[in-house]
């Protein structure tokens, strides 16, 4: 993905099968992403479904009655639905494995009852994001997994929200890796550009040109399955390869990302 595409419309405007997930560090951005998604879909006519934690879905309740929308309708004319995360990941889970039975049954059935009035829909859930806290990250993936079959299946688009730091190499390990296995877009920071450019000062300082450039064409000869810029193309491909470098890249790239005042040439 081009560092330039703004994932604002990709989640404003999200297609049927697409299946995005985002890493945060601030509540800020949890918020603004998931407003735009849900603004997306209710001023198109879409029905919105929002699995969020109490906390999360009073601040998700405030910034749609600050853009104008009237929340008590949409939700009495069942094109807004408010789920409790916390209450989903705890039914979901049996013997440290999602509950095939109940996930089907509760996901069909929701959808269906949906879609008959709203044929177009989209599905916000942070209860991936809940089990990974809980340690829970291979449950948390195989939801994933199987949240992906049923979107597919009836055709409808998703979103979810992991509190994860995308400067960090445990992230970039088995979840980051498996999280883009069965997603069709990774949204890893808020902003792209400031993304590319510190990881290309990053690489230029610790790799030098020529490795730079070698690492760049091995890590887009086999992109991954989800869509993101290539800065993160490159992470992921250098934590899979060059684990011990990956390290030092990441630590640095977050300096810079963070200081993004911060001239940056490369």
């Amino acid at each position: 993905m081009n560092g330039e595409i703004c994932w604002g419309d990709l989640l404003a405007r999200p297609a049927a099968g697409h299946h995005i997930v985002q890493l945060y560090r601030s509540e800020e951005f949890l918020a603004e992403a998931v407003g735009v998604f849900a603004e997306g879909g209710l001023t198109c006519g879409e029905a919105v479904v929002l699995a969020a934690t109490r906390p999360h879905a009073t601040t998700f309740r405030r910034r749609l009655i600050a853009q104008g929308f009237d929340v008590s309708r949409h939700e009495a004319r069942g094109q807004l639905t408010f789920l409790d995360a916390q209450d989903a990941a705890d039914q979901l889970e049996r013997d440290g494995l999602p509950d095939d039975e109940t996930f089907e049954e509760l996901g069909r059935t929701l959808v269906e009852r949906v879609r008959a009035r709203y044929p177009r829909m989209r599905w916000w859930s942070e209860v991936t994001g809940l089990l990974c806290a809980r340690g829970r990250t291979h449950t948390g993936l195989r939801l994933e997994e199987m949240f992906d079959g049923l979107l597919q299946r009836l055709g409808f688009a998703a979103f979810c929200s992991l509190p994860m730091d995308n400067f960090s190499g445990d992230t970039h390990g088995e979840p980051l890796q498996g999280l883009c296995r069965v997603h069709s877009h990774l949204i890893p920071v808020e902003d792209y550009g400031r993304l590319d450019c510190a990881v290309g000062r990053a690489l230029d300082e610790l790799l030098g040109p020529a490795q730079v450039a070698m690492v760049r064409t091995l890590s887009t000869a086999q992109p991954p399955r989800s869509a993101m810029p290539e800065s993160e193309e490159i992470l992921l491909w250098m934590q899979r390869n060059l684990p011990a470098t990956a390290e030092a890249v990441l630590q640095r790239a977050r300096e810079y990302y963070d200081r993004p005042s911060a001239s940056v040439i490369f």
